[in-house]
């Protein structure tokens, strides 16, 4: 479900509740971001630089979006 809020829809909540695996809005408009970023910066990136921003940006959206 490409929603960003609610950040649980009743789909995923459904989804969640028979044991499907989910991936919300929230992970699709971050991951979306990361590849273009990839795709077009010329520079280099240290993989665990980019997990900590990918971990901070779900903490922030998630906290912001399940209140």
């Amino acid at each position: 479900d490409v929603v960003y809020t609610p950040a649980k829809t009743d789909l995923l909540k459904k989804g969640e509740k028979v044991g499907a695996n989910i991936i919300s809005g929230i992970d699709l408009f971050i991951f979306q971001a990361l590849d273009a970023f990839l795709l077009f910066c010329e520079e280099r990136v240290d993989k665990n630089q980019i997990s900590k921003q990918i971990h901070f940006l779900r903490q922030h959206y998630f906290k912001l979006l399940f209140k």
